[in-house]
């Protein structure tokens, strides 16, 4: 038993070194292969002499046509064509360089251009405005001379004056007024405490049932003072064009909003004959139809801004709380809300005291 089994393990140690010597002979079999696979690899499979015999077909075919290349341009061999090819390369991309900066410094050039342009039109039209401004001409407002010979209306009396101001006006179908001094001035006191308010103008629709019904359309109204002309008196008040334009208008364009009416009130004559001439221009939109402008407020609608206008800013501040009349006070208290707590302002409020006698 014993025998046996010692005399197994024999063959088995032999076969171990037989598989360890078969293995490290394939170890040292194998490393030279990796030169060999690197050549071959790096020539597409053919060894250096195939390579070297491939680039000499390659350059004896194409060399009659690179000698007759060099012979055309007159050069000595290759070399020199390559050089002149590279030359050419780089004077055509030097070209295009200059080309894309040319490009590029025409459309500076252009651009400082067009800023010379703008810069000097602003200083055209700032002149112009300090111009105006000097003449006492910027006022959008028509001075009273362009429609009314002054020299002659010195020589009438107030009395004379209101006529001829109302019958021209009236012959024109347009709004007019004469204001007394003292009356005037209240207003324009009452003007810088509250230079801007809302007034309502009656609107009738009809709603889906065929009835009508009365609504409101609000119009903005501000107040504006204007330079005085030269020949009226540095002691007397600035003359004022009061603004009206719809709510809605105004919220959407702001200082750009067209005004429906505008209210001149002229004080070239409130020293010498103790009156201020007020005069009302209805302005004409445009339609987006493309039709003929039409006034934005009809005649009516004119004179109710107007009589709204003169029941909140004619009133004599001196008098507040003295006066006793319930509706003035009211409407004090309803100019001042509008400025300090606007959100009690009460459309109801200003509908009755605006537009109830």
């Amino acid at each position: 038993m014993w025998a046996l089994v010692r005399a197994r393990p024999a063959p088995i140690r032999g076969c171990l070194r037989l598989q360890r010597s078969l293995h490290l002979s394939s170890i040292c079999f194998n490393r030279g292969a990796p030169e060999n696979l690197v050549d071959r690899l790096a020539t597409g499979g053919d060894s250096r002499a195939d390579v070297e015999a491939k680039r000499q077909a390659q350059m004896a075919k194409y060399g009659e046509k690179l000698k007759a290349k060099v012979k055309e341009h007159g050069l000595e061999n290759i070399d020199e064509l390559a050089s002149k090819i590279r030359e050419a390369e780089s004077k055509e991309k030097e070209a295009r360089r200059k080309a894309t900066q040319d490009k590029v410094s025409a459309i500076e050039k252009r651009d400082e251009e067009l800023r010379r342009r703008l810069n000097e039109k602003r200083k055209k039209e700032e002149a112009k405005k300090l111009k105006a401004e000097e003449e006492g001409k910027a006022s959008p407002v028509k001075p009273l001379s362009s429609f009314m010979n002054m020299d002659k209306m010195l020589q009438e009396s107030p009395e004379s004056i209101g006529k001829l101001w109302t019958g021209y006006h009236m012959m024109r179908n347009k709004i007019s007024a004469v204001i007394p001094a003292r009356t005037y001035l209240q207003m324009i006191e009452t003007a810088k405490k509250f230079p801007q308010f809302v007034l309502p103008l009656p609107r009738t629709t009809t709603n889906e049932e065929g009835v009508e019904e009365v609504g409101y359309e609000i119009q903005y109204m501000q107040w504006m003072f204007l330079p005085a002309p030269k020949t009226t008196s540095a002691n007397a008040p600035p003359p004022a064009a009061v603004l009206f334009t719809p709510l809605a208008e105004y919220k959407l364009r702001q200082e750009y909003a067209q005004p429906s009416l505008v209210l001149s009130h002229y004080t070239d004559l409130i020293e010498s004959k103790g009156l201020v001439l007020l005069r009302g221009e209805i302005t004409e939109s445009s339609p987006e139809d493309g039709s003929d402008a039409k006034p934005s407020l009809s005649q009516s609608d004119a004179q109710i801004l107007t009589m709204c206008l003169q029941r909140f800013y004619h009133i004599d501040w001196a008098l507040e709380g003295l006066d006793n009349d319930e509706q003035t006070e009211k409407r004090r208290a309803l100019l001042r809300t509008f400025y300090e707590k606007p959100t009690d302002f009460k459309l109801e409020s200003l509908v009755h005291l605006a537009l109830s006698t």
